[in-house]
């Protein structure tokens, strides 16, 4: 095993047992994703090397913020995910009670997902990403207590989809977030309470960049308020 996973792995130890230092860890792990990072599909030292290593820490603070035992789980931690380039992660199921930051982030190739992940009473944020190439999945996944923002947001050749997912009550935002070349569907969403109508919301529908002109269709009464899909 190289070395540096060895050292990635060995961070994940301390902030388990220790609990006091388990923010300092989970920063560290947050800052390394946060380093440039140059993606480069057809290069074979790329795949064999650096991804593994970006790809590793994904799966520990994945792994960690699906832990349902309060003494190892992550999930009331801050992440500060600002300007990381992802070029593929699973956080499918994973609970976020904390602070997230994903603002800035490029989100460029392969799948993205946050199936059944849980964006739980924090503040949440892509503001500002851009959605360029692969897909990003948030299909049921659950809303409930959080502010998730994706305003100022960029979906330029990605697949980003919500579909099925549960919203209670807190905001989804899509203010000034724009669409040119890929699909944004927000889909059949359920609400967990009456008055998530009025308090969920996806707010400025995505227009294009190039013609100003609405990019999305409404679909169904039951989907969320304002809930648009684009194409």
């Amino acid at each position: 095993m190289p070395l540096i996973l060895i050292v990635v792995y060995a961070m994940a130890r301390p902030a388990d047992d220790w609990g006091e230092q388990r923010q300092v860890c989970v920063d560290v792990l947050c800052a390394y994703l946060r380093m440039p990072y140059e993606w480069q599909p057809e290069s074979d030292q790329y795949r064999k090397g650096e991804r593994e290593v970006r790809q590793t820490i994904i799966q520990v603070i994945r792994d960690h913020l699906r832990e349902s035992r309060e003494e190892s789980s992550w999930s009331t931690c801050a992440l500060d995910f600002t300007r990381a380039t992802f070029d593929g992660g699973d956080f499918s199921g994973c609970r976020f009670r904390g602070s997230v930051s994903f603002a800035d982030a490029d989100f460029v190739g392969d799948l993205i997902s946050f199936d059944g992940a849980g964006f739980l009473d924090g503040a949440v944020t892509f503001r500002g990403a851009r959605f360029g190439a692969g897909a990003v999945t948030f299909n049921d996944a659950q809303f409930q207590g959080a502010t998730v923002s994706f305003d100022e947001a960029r979906f330029s050749g990605s697949a980003v989809t919500f579909r099925c997912g549960l919203l209670g009550p807190g905001d989804i935002t899509f203010h000034h977030a724009s669409l040119s070349g890929g699909t944004l569907t927000l889909d059949e969403a359920r609400s967990l309470a009456a008055r998530s109508a009025s308090t969920t919301r996806s707010s400025a529908t995505p227009r294009s960049p190039s013609t100003g002109r609405d990019s999305t269709r409404a679909r169904s009464p039951s989907a969320a308020h304002g809930s648009p899909e684009a194409r």
